[in-house]
């Protein structure tokens, strides 16, 4: 219902393009308000891919149905203007109660039991990734001609 993605995390301004597309529809939606935390770790400002190994708690509200609100306006043959604002102003309301519910998942969360994050493998001084170090013993013998260990009877 803002129309833009938060650069702060915090919810914005309700703008009207929900409320339009719910009282535009032939058979009235219901609404699903929905709001996440820690997008900005997936997604920072600026980036243009996500990362991975990050958890995001999602709050789901209760469904919304605009029906009735939508059958009050048309015979009042209100200003469309005042539905397309009404309808996200109340679902702002659903997800700033959201928000604060949110509080609590702001702290830095454990990983998953078993998540391990990937090492970085090391680098030359040109920045060039090092092969995985192979076992240092060498044999004179090429790969895969080795022989049976000796064993005495």
């Amino acid at each position: 219902p803002e129309g833009f993605l938060s650069r702060d995390g915090k919810l914005g301004k309700m703008r009207p393009g929900v409320g339009k597309l719910v009282a535009s529809a032939k058979i009235v939606p219901i609404v699903l308000p929905i709001f996440h935390v820690t997008m900005d770790k997936i997604l920072p400002p600026g980036s243009s891919f996500p990362s991975s190994g990050n958890r995001i708690p999602i709050l789901v509200g209760e469904p919304m149905d605009f029906s009735s609100l939508v059958q009050s306006h048309r015979p009042l043959r209100s200003p469309a203007i005042e539905l397309y604002s009404d309808i996200p102003s109340r679902v702002g309301l659903e997800l700033r109660k959201l928000e604060k519910r949110a509080k609590e998942y702001e702290r830095p969360m454990p990983p998953k039991a078993g998540f391990q994050t990937k090492k970085k493998k090391p680098k030359d001084e040109l920045g060039a990734r090092v092969p995985a170090a192979k076992n240092q013993e060498t044999s004179d013998q090429p790969p895969g001609s080795e022989s049976a260990p000796e064993s005495s009877v």
